[in-house]
């Protein structure tokens, strides 16, 4: 299988084991899927709404929250924490998140709430579909791990329509990078997420291979 409309990814996955665990157990496995065309904009907010795009960005890059297993709704009960681990109501209009203090991008610089920050600005800049920002008053930094969200209006998918449709960006990567000269950087070239995997290398045309 080869060509632009035949790509084949493949994502090395594993428990990371120490050298001398690693050297009795057995190789990671490898897991490869195949898509319908190349997903050359792997990175939230410029993935031109392609599924192979979005797909590939979910690896590489963690939502604030997601959803539970087997969950029918998108009220805040069929939320998990995510990059952030918990979430708070301060009244009808304001959400709280604070986010895992363990976090890191893949460079090792800590994940903030400037990221978040940075990123719902950039969304207002480049996002395609306003429709789902609209209802944001306005997103601040409280501290280095909590997020204020204001929502113009009282709804019941406040969460949602924030902590899973958020995947913050490295704000220290890109908020020099003028918005439209994101989707064709070094970074969307080699994205640096903070997800479950990272971005090992792309043969273009062929394959996307990520390590875990």
């Amino acid at each position: 299988m080869s060509g632009p409309r035949a790509l084949v990814a493949a994502l090395l996955v594993g428990a990371c084991v120490a050298p001398a665990a690693a050297q009795r157990s057995a190789p990671h496995a490898t897991v490869v899927y195949a898509v319908g065309r190349e997903p050359t904009t792997p990175i939230p907010l410029f993935t031109s709404s392609l599924v192979e795009n979005e797909d590939l960005a979910d690896q590489l890059f963690l939502h604030l929250a997601v959803f539970k297993p087997g969950a029918l709704v998108t009220g805040d009960n069929a939320l998990a924490p995510a990059l952030a681990r918990s979430w708070r109501r301060v009244d009808p209009l304001t959400v709280v998140f604070d986010l895992d203090h363990r976090a890191r991008w893949q460079d090792g610089t800590p994940v903030s709430a400037h990221d978040v920050v940075f990123t719902w600005q950039l969304a207002n800049k480049v996002a395609t579909d306003q429709s789902r920002l609209e209802p944001i008053a306005g997103v601040e930094a409280v501290d280095q791990w909590t997020v204020r969200v204001h929502f113009k209006r009282p709804f019941a998918e406040q969460v949602y329509n924030f902590a899973f449709l958020m995947q913050p960006l490295p704000s220290h990567l890109l908020e020099r990078l003028a918005p439209e000269a994101i989707a064709t950087s070094d970074f969307a070239r080699r994205p640096i997420g903070d997800g479950p995997f990272r971005f090992d290398h792309r043969v273009a045309g062929q394959l996307v291979e990520l390590h875990a």
